[in-house]
């Protein structure tokens, strides 16, 4: 498992794909999106926190009737639909895209304002905030990327005790809104 500290680039890279999901009339289709009331987030703390080198996105759309419309608009961009999760998470949709076999970007479509969107945005938003938190984080990410995984899936389960202890920390957390 690669992990790399965080990049300013990262904001950069984010902002453009943003543009492009905006000009493609993708996003504020289902999100009424615009640059000042952003629905789109990055899911990474921007606090020096190592992570996959991965673009991470958190779309939110009007609600869970909507998450299927925009899903062939996003495939034509080049995203991968997984859909074999669906059965677990009914509630979100997920997109990878990949460069020579690497994972390269990912998104997470849920209804804006879900349970879904406010933990995450929550849990983010915590580590932003403390960062003694954060480094603990860091620390625990390093120590799991060591390990060698048969997936992602069992490195994500690993760090699922210290997630959910910070989740509950964060639950009364106003998530920033855009």
């Amino acid at each position: 498992m690669s992990l790399q500290s965080y990049e300013s680039t990262f904001n950069t890279l984010f902002a453009l794909l943003a543009a492009r999901f905006c000009s493609r009339k993708i996003i504020s289709a289902t999100t009424h999106f615009s640059p000042r009331k952003n629905r789109t987030h990055r899911q990474h703390v921007d606090c020096g926190l190592c992570a996959k080198p991965i673009i991470d996105i958190l779309i939110g759309v009007g609600d869970k009737s909507q998450l299927d419309i925009p899903v062939p608009e996003i495939q034509d961009l080049g995203y991968q639909y997984i859909s074999r999760y669906e059965n677990e998470m009914p509630y979100r949709r997920f997109f990878l895209k990949e460069k020579d076999a690497v994972r390269t970007h990912q998104i997470h479509m849920v209804a804006y304002k879900s349970t879904f969107w406010v933990r995450h945005l929550q849990f983010r938003d915590y580590l932003r905030a403390r960062s003694e938190i954060a480094e603990e984080y860091a620390v625990l990410k390093r120590q799991l990327a060591e390990r060698d995984w048969e997936s992602v899936n069992d490195y994500a389960d690993a760090k699922t005790a210290f997630i959910r202890r910070i989740e509950a920390a964060a639950k009364n957390l106003d998530v920033e809104q855009y």
